[in-house]
Parts: structure tokens; sequence; C-alpha cells
């Protein structure tokens, strides 16, 4: 019935903006955008996009969605889910969330892997659960080639969530569940804070949290 979590924790003092009504810090709920015709990832995007003319952002997902899409986060962002579900489509290989400056090709015969095409440093970020906050992978999963798209060899969009070059990042609260390969991907990420997760998942190397090169704090 939900993890018990701390909002965030004290030393985290790069999100601060969230307890000051900072003027340059702006709060959105999903269902202030949600007018029930929208894909709920056209909604993620009209929220996003709003966001984006404030420098920081506090953003709540307070509605059971199922995204087509991974949802970008940018730097100096607190996404709360709030006691919901947050489903991958069916059919679609990707993220479920991925940092804003992880830039990815698209799926084609010589590129199944997926790698970057480029990524640029950001900061502060953090997705933050409440209550029964669940990841989920979806139902009917994508083929390719007559096989399930799962396991690390279709690369970076088979993980749940990517982060690259984040300096300040806390995940925390959340359920992960059917998770197609690494829940967690952090690579070159400064100053991070994984804590208070579960993990209900059974497919190869979706285990929980990958830690590649560069991490550290």
């Amino acid at each position: 019935h939900g993890l018990s979590s701390p909002q965030l924790q004290p030393y985290d003092s790069r999100f601060a903006f969230a307890k000051e009504n900072s003027t340059d810090c702006v709060e959105l709920w999903f269902s202030q955008f949600d007018d029930e015709i929208a894909s709920d990832s056209e909604i993620i995007d009209r929220m996003l996009n709003f966001a984006s003319v404030s420098t920081k952002r506090i953003l709540h997902i307070d509605k059971n969605i199922i995204v087509e899409k991974p949802i970008l986060v940018q730097q100096n962002t607190i996404v709360y889910v709030d006691n919901v579900t947050i489903q991958l489509a069916d059919n679609v290989d990707d993220n479920v969330f991925r940092g804003a400056n992880v830039v990815l090709p698209e799926l084609d015969a010589s590129n199944i892997g997926y790698v970057p095409d480029s990524i640029s440093p950001i900061e502060n970020i953090a997705i933050i659960g409440r209550g029964d906050a669940i990841i989920k992978a979806p139902t009917i999963v994508k083929k390719w080639e007559g096989k399930d798209m799962v396991g690390d060899k279709y690369g970076a969009r088979a993980m749940t969530m990517v982060f690259s070059y984040v300096s300040g990042l806390v995940i925390c609260g959340l359920q992960f569940d059917g998770s197609r390969c690494y829940s967690i991907q952090l690579e070159h990420c400064d100053g991070v804070n994984c804590s208070y997760l579960q993990f209900n998942v059974r497919s190869a190397n979706s285990d929980g949290v990958e830690v590649r090169s560069g991490c550290k704090n």
C-alpha cells in the first residue's frame, strides 16, 4: 500500500525552491490540463511546454496515465507521482522518464541499440513517488524481428528511466512493475539519491538500478 518515502531529503538543498515559493518556479498538475480529448502524452507535452518558460518547475502527475513516448524532464524540475500509475503504451519501445538532455535516434535496422546522438550536462532533477506510485511496462511488448524487445540488447530505449550527465538527481518512493530492462539507468551522474524503491520485475536485466561509467556521490 505504497512506500513510506520522504518528499525530499533535508540535505537536498538544491531543491529548496519547492518550499520557498520562488517567483521563478511554476507548479502544475496534470489534472489542470486534462481535457479528456487529448492523449495523455499530449497533455504531458502541454504541461512541459507551459513549464518551460520558468527556470524551476514542480509537476504533479495526479491521474493514472498511459504514455506513448517518454516524459522528458528538464533541469531544475521536481516531478511528483501522486498515488497513480504511469504506464508505457502497448507496442511502444521507449522510456517512461528520460532526461531532456538525452537525444536518441529513431529505431532502424542499423541502429537497434539506440546509442544517444547527443548529451549535454544538466542539473537538479527529482522524481518522487507518494502513495502507490507505480511505473509500469506495456501490457503488450513491441516486437522486433518476431522477438519481444526485452533486455539490454535493445539499448537505451529499453530502460524504464534513463538519466545521463545529471548533477543532483533524486529518485525515490516508486514501484517498478514489469520493466523490460533496467528500471533505472544512470551514466555520468553526480550527487544521486535513489531510495525507497520497489521492483516487481521478471525479465532479463530488469532487476533494478544500473550504475554505468562516470557516476559518483
